[in-house]
């Protein structure tokens, strides 16, 4: 109980520090996020101040830009003159052109170029009868038949003072007679006018194209570390909508695309697909509780899309028109977000994500605001005013998802800090019923091979077979914790298919013979005589499968066919099929037999023994080797499990039947028998092994251990000590000279991986095989004994086999 009470306090110590770790983790987290904040509200502050306070450099003085206010005159048909300044709307019909004049004052002309903004126009602009510029895309455009907003450029010099300035255009939209911004000046002159007047939104758009690329990828990546999708991944798409649809319609479009008609299209489309990434957003926030509402919305955006599209393909409404509908869709969204917000509000579930709804207000007041005043003619179709408040929720969604990361970092170190804990605990509680266990069966060992008694050799036979259920148990829940913790190991060696189902015969033979059950065995008489693989986990399977099947079989036979294919590459395909006449498996359950702690629904077999490990252990052993297994069962006539395992061919020499090798079990057969790589012993000679002479220390804090391993090698002839601490242990390799030691681990004061690293000390013990015996046989815990450098491992309870099988190695007798 002391090594327990040391595992317990050590536990406990390692939780504290997790916990002190991961609150100075989160109180980190949360310093660099302020100090990373006021770092880039400052910047923003600089940057800002740097634009529109800090003078004018004089380099820049030349780059002039005006406003073009001289009049234009329209003659009518009927000979009257239509006179205005831009701007300023001419009547014009759809598809109608109209002829504009103007005088080119010396100023304008001294100026270099002049720039008029075609309102979705054609134009064809000329000087005294000379044509200058032309804009037309009819032999550019994709699709449709409708001319984008482009800013025309004119060049003009001081020859041109005076000269007759005529304008040509035409549009197939309403804005056939619209006459907008017309400017005069050196032609960088005019763009930084251009650039300036909307300035925010292009500093704006970079900011959220940078933001909403970065962040797309940043949570995309940990969509693929965490194995979970972060709802924020919409709105960094709604983030790159938006600022791609402002970068798109901005004047910079033309400067940056050859095919402007194209990048106008594309516009409008970023427009149109902006509300549905927000809804399922939303959708996704609210866990899909107004899926309906929601999807609803996401169809009538995705159909006003596509209707648009076909319109402006087939030349029938441009995209302009659409506005309205597009508009409309949008509000439908917000209204829908409003509806389910306030459905949440009265169910109390609004608190889950109250930062996410001012971030959505925002957005709703900034979209609404635009639709207001595109509708009043104040404003063009603009994302400006939007960005804004996209740039609100970008914020709130970023702090949520933020947060989301951290809580799943906490529930993982929560998680790895419980499952370190469960190790520890298993490691405690696997050395503290191993300890007893190994008393129990060693003694009735000795009870099996000195007790002339028939009686009281049945009664330890009920023991031994008690004490081997126990152990099969203990065996589960570790094999169990090994799966669920990814150490699972796999050790491939020779073996002969016929002895491993020898193996496995003789552990149901007697259940199944005290059921009057019949157990039969068939096999391919041409199976290979040696296979390599991992025997062990192959006998496993094999007995798990058998004692199942013996388990819930009342009356009948139990079946155990073997059979193979040749594959290629030296591999065979080893089929093993289990078949029982017991109560079967109804069709609802089958797909849950292999689950972990799964057993039959029925709770009259509910008196059945077994943790319901079994089939889950089975079905991880045979897929970490490769293999499938399924089954077939029928309530009422019994159940066949189908097990498909790949070996690896060693000899392909037949191995005959069952009944051939059990009657014919010779040197040959035994050659292939599953025994360590280092040793040549049959079983026969090593439970006769004997070592006169040699001497062996036996180091364990409990008595009764002490008295089961002497027991259990009293027939070696071997001299043998047997001390209770450490201490004592370094006392005696100071005063007698050993050949092997067997060492315990968890022993009170100095435990064995300390009292080990003293003796390694002493040079007369540097060629003495020290042996780790413990009853802490959890994952990975051979491989950490070998790494300290210990010479072997042997866990609890203790099989005079496996004793005698290690003296016979390290001693060479």
């Amino acid at each position: 109980m002391i090594g327990k009470y040391h595992s317990v306090k050590f536990v406990e110590k390692n939780a504290q520090e997790k916990g002190e770790e991961t609150k100075q983790d989160m109180k980190l987290h949360i310093l660099l996020s302020r100090i990373f904040s006021v770092t880039c509200l400052v910047l923003l502050t600089i940057f800002v101040v740097g634009i529109f306070v800090l003078p004018t450099d004089d380099i820049y003085r030349g780059d002039d830009c005006h406003p073009y206010q001289e009049t234009w005159i329209n003659t009518m048909v009927d000979g009257s003159a239509d006179i205005g300044v831009a701007p300023y709307h001419f009547y014009a019909k759809s598809g109608e052109w109209i002829t504009l004049y103007t005088k080119i004052p010396k100023e304008v002309a001294d100026s270099g170029y002049l720039c008029i903004r075609s309102a979705r126009q054609k134009m064809v602009i000329s000087v005294d009868g000379a044509i200058r510029t032309v804009y037309d895309t009819d032999e550019s455009r994709i699709i449709g038949a409708y001319d984008p907003v482009y800013y025309v450029f004119v060049p003009v010099d001081e020859r041109d003072a005076g000269k007759t300035l005529c304008l040509e255009m035409m549009s197939k939209s309403d804005y056939a007679g619209e006459l907008t911004q017309v400017y005069y000046g050196t032609e960088i002159g005019i763009w930084r006018k251009l650039v300036n007047q909307r300035i925010l939104e292009l500093i704006t758009s970079f900011v959220m194209v940078v933001v909403g690329a970065l962040s797309l990828i940043i949570f995309v990546i940990l969509c693929l570390i965490y194995h979970k999708f972060f709802p924020i991944t919409y709105i960094s798409e709604a983030v790159l909508l938006m600022a791609m649809w402002s970068l798109s319609q901005s004047p910079l479009r033309q400067l940056i695309c050859e095919n402007d008609s194209w990048i106008a299209d594309f516009s409008f489309i970023c427009m149109m697909l902006i509300p549905i990434p927000l809804v399922l957003y939303i959708n996704s926030v609210q866990k899909q509780r107004y899926k309906e509402l929601h999807l609803g919305c996401v169809t009538l955006s995705l159909a006003d899309l596509f209707l648009t599209i076909g319109l402006h393909m087939a030349q029938l409404v441009d995209y302009s028109k659409s506005v309205i509908s597009a508009f409309a869709c949008i509000f439908a969204c917000i209204a829908c977000m409003v509806v389910t917000c306030y459905m949440d509000y009265r169910k109390h579930r609004i608190r889950e994500y109250i930062s996410i709804v001012w971030g959505f207000v925002a957005v709703s007041i900034s979209a609404v605001i635009t639709i207001i005043l595109f509708l009043l003619r104040i404003i063009n179709v603009d994302a400006g005013i939007i960005s804004i408040g996209m740039i609100f929720l970008f914020c709130f969604a970023a702090v949520s998802a933020v947060r989301e990361v951290m809580n799943i970092n906490r529930k993982r170190l929560e998680a790895e800090h419980a499952s370190h804990m469960k190790e520890e605990f298993l490691a405690s509680m696997s050395h503290e019923i191993r300890t007893p266990l190994n008393s129990i069966l060693g003694f009735n060992h000795m009870i099996l091979e000195e007790s002339k008694e028939p009686t009281i050799i049945d009664y330890a036979k009920d023991v031994e077979i008690s004490g081997k259920v126990l152990h099969s148990l203990i065996d589960d829940v570790l094999d169990f914790s090994k799966i669920e913790s990814g150490h699972l190991e796999l050790t491939k060696r020779p073996y002969n298919p016929l002895q491993l189902v020898e193996d496995c015969f003789q552990v149901v033979h007697k259940p199944a013979k005290d059921k009057g059950l019949q157990v039969r065995v068939n096999n391919d008489r041409t199976i290979p005589l040696s296979l390599e693989g991992d025997d062990n986990r192959i006998r496993q399977i094999m007995i798990n499968l058998l004692t199942n099947s013996v388990k819930y079989t009342e009356q009948g036979e139990i079946e155990l066919t073997l059979h193979w294919d040749k594959l290629d590459n030296g591999l065979a395909l080893l089929h093993m099929e289990v078949r029982d006449t017991g109560i079967g498996i109804a069709k609802e359950e089958q797909e849950e037999v292999f689950l972990s702690f799964k057993r039959g629904g029925d709770v009259a077999h509910q008196k059945i023994e077994g943790t319901g490990l079994g089939l889950s252990i089975t079905y991880t052993l045979v897929h970490a080797m490769g293999g499938e297994i399924h089954l077939q069962s029928e309530v009422g006539y019994g159940t066949t499990f189908f097990v498909d395992l790949p070996q690896k061919i060693l000899d392909e020499r037949p191995a005959g039947t069952f009944e051939d090798y059990l009657k014919k079990c010779g040197d040959e057969y035994l050659s292939y028998a599953p025994v360590e790589e280092k040793t040549k012993y049959t079983d026969e000679e090593i439970m006769n092994y004997t070592a006169p002479g040699k001497r062996a220390l036996i180091v364990d804090d409990n008595e009764m251990n002490l008295k089961v391993t002497a027991a259990l090698l009293r027939s070696t002839q071997m001299t043998l000590d047997c001390v209770t601490s450490g201490e004592e242990a370094l006392d005696k390799v100071q005063q007698e000279q050993y050949d092997i030691i067997f060492l315990d681990h968890m022993m009170p004061g100095m435990d064995g991986i300390e009292t080990f690293q003293n003796m390694r000390g002493y040079d007369a013990l540097n060629d003495v095989p020290i042996i780790m015996v413990t009853g802490n046989a959890v994952a990975g815990m051979r491989e950490q004994y070998l790494s300290l450098g210990f010479d072997d491992y042997v866990a609890k309870p203790l099989v005079k086999k496996d004793l005698l099988r290690l003296l016979a190695e390290y001693l060479k007798v």
